[in-house]
């Protein structure tokens, strides 16, 4: 008796372990063409290319402002070489009160829908930057200033926020929330959580780090998501 509950208990453990699902991400280390985001004096948008497998935030809550950038290529001054493949992600905040984010619908390896499911507990890990030189100008300053020819270092630290939803920028839940990045190497990050709804949609958005007196210029380089792993909850 004692060696058939053994196996009875065996076996329902690794049917257990068997069922907990991946969730992949699409493009997950950002390949694309190298370009930065931007809009013209007029308001009109250059640059707002949809970046593989994502959907720029930024057209639905800030649609005047640039969009999220894809290095190497020089951009805002930034060279830095990528953690993996050929390119990655920055995400910027900004003194007017915006930020950058992108996001996309969940599905699993073989292409069907698996939602993050409440009281699951899950682990999503990336790899994190923050480039020495990120150059731009200000619509803060223009408008209040007329500071038009000036450039800014877009340089303070900046978190990265996880949000689950029920569309592309649906931000309901918020997830997860990193340190502040403040390394100039890529460094590995692991963000664990358990959604209290069941959701089919993920936002990764640039933060300013919290509490703020004022919103304030700066940024975050993204490259390597992992798929969004299930993991034994902690007691």
């Amino acid at each position: 008796m004692r060696f058939s509950l053994s196996v009875l208990f065996i076996c329902f453990f690794f049917l257990s372990f068997s069922q907990m699902s991946n969730i992949s991400l699409k493009n997950p280390s950002f390949e694309d063409t190298p370009r930065r985001g931007g809009v013209t004096n007029a308001g009109s948008i250059v640059g707002k290319d949809k970046i593989k497998g994502w959907f720029d935030c930024g057209a639905i809550h800030s649609p005047r402002e640039s969009a999220p950038d894809i290095h190497p290529g020089d951009s805002w001054g930034v060279g830095k070489e990528p953690y993996e493949g050929e390119t990655y992600l920055g995400l910027v905040v900004r003194d007017n009160d915006t930020w950058e984010s992108v996001s996309q619908k969940l599905a699993s390896k073989d292409g069907t829908m698996t939602p993050m499911v409440s009281g699951n507990c899950y682990r999503l890990s990336m790899a994190v930057a923050r480039a020495e030189s990120y150059v731009s100008g200000s619509r803060l300053r223009m408008m209040q200033k007329g500071d038009i020819a000036q450039i800014y270092n877009y340089t303070t630290p900046t978190v990265i926020r996880v949000w689950g939803g029920d569309s592309h920028c649906n931000i309901k839940e918020l997830l997860a929330t990193s340190n502040p990045v403040i390394n100039s190497e890529w460094e590995t990050i692991e963000l664990d959580f358990t959604p209290k709804e069941d959701f089919d949609f993920i936002t990764i958005q640039a933060y300013y780090k919290v509490p703020v007196l004022f919103p304030y210029n700066g940024h975050v380089l993204v490259d390597n998501l992992s798929d969004i792993v299930q993991v034994t909850c902690k007691e």
